[in-house]
């Protein structure tokens, strides 16, 4: 039987711990969010898209640089909002291509990252201190990987520190959403990589806890426009079927504690083809913002 995932998974993986407060303050058009401090505390968990990944890739998956959104796109994303939409989906770009050999791409995706941070006001994500750990170790996948991760905590926490939640939805929207979009176009025969789905498909609590949060800012002139996405998400998860298993606790090898059962996806040809096409229009919707 299988392990109770949708506990451990996100307690195991999940890293970034952001308090956060919820307000009930009215914003304009052209006002971003003030979060206050007088309503109760919310705990949002997530985990960055180089964990997200990293969780589902299994070792003989071998990345596409073809998959990610190509960098002269950059340019074409004119209002914040998608800005920071696509910040998020180019920061997961950056974590997919930091498991390839393509490292003069990775450098090219690490600028657009740094521009758009700072069309956002993000002054300070990606300083001199980076770019020479990034030189420096420009071979060594596994820190290029670290520094994803830190890129992804780094800007969390300024976003935190300023009260932007509302922008931190956005951005994370955009990470969560190419993150599944490049594990999922990593898969044509499910027969081979059934547990690879699985891991997708459990992703479903990350997001279940995300899309609690930005819930708390819908009235929110950013935050409407990527409802209709976070909405089809939301839909496609739970279109999902799964099965109950009886929870067994025993002690496996090294007398550690097994815990056995629970929730179990059901996994199969059509199942798997639904999320892909569905996390594919969804992508597909946030990368070409710019033609609408």
């Amino acid at each position: 039987m299988k392990t109770i995932t949708h506990f451990i998974l996100v307690l195991g993986f999940i890293i970034t711990l952001i308090q956060c407060k919820s307000d009930k303050t009215n914003v304009s058009d052209t006002d971003e969010l003030a979060v206050s401090d007088n309503d109760s505390e919310i705990m949002f968990l997530l985990p960055s898209p180089d964990e997200i990944i990293n969780e589902i890739f299994m070792e003989n998956m071998k990345p596409d640089p073809s998959f990610v959104n190509p960098v002269e796109n950059s340019v074409k994303y004119i209002d914040t909002r998608y800005q920071a939409i696509v910040l998020g989906v180019y920061i997961a770009d950056f974590a997919y291509l930091s498991y390839t050999d393509e490292t003069h791409i990775e450098i090219e995706y690490l600028k657009v990252i740094r521009d758009l941070s700072e069309k956002i006001n993000l002054f300070g994500l990606i300083d001199e201190s980076v770019l020479n750990r990034i030189q420096a170790n420009i071979i060594n996948g596994d820190s290029l990987q670290s520094i994803s991760q830190e890129l992804y905590y780094k800007l969390s926490d300024l976003l935190e520190n300023t009260n932007r939640n509302n922008i931190l939805a956005l951005i994370t929207t955009g990470a969560i959403v190419e993150s599944l979009y490049l594990a999922s176009m990593n898969i044509n025969n499910i027969s081979d990589f059934e547990n690879m789905v699985t891991r997708i498909f459990e992703q479903k609590y990350v997001f279940d806890n995300f899309y609690n949060f930005t819930m708390q800012y819908s009235s929110d002139v950013y935050v409407k426009s990527i409802l209709g996405e976070l909405n089809e998400l939301k839909l496609m998860f739970e279109q999902l079927q799964a099965t109950n298993v009886e929870t067994k606790v025993s002690r496996g090898e090294g007398n550690q504690l097994k815990i056995e059962g629970g929730t179990e996806f059901i996994i199969n040809d059509e199942a798997f083809k639904n999320f892909k096409k569905s996390i594919t229009q969804v992508r597909k919707s946030i990368v070409t913002y710019y033609e609408k």
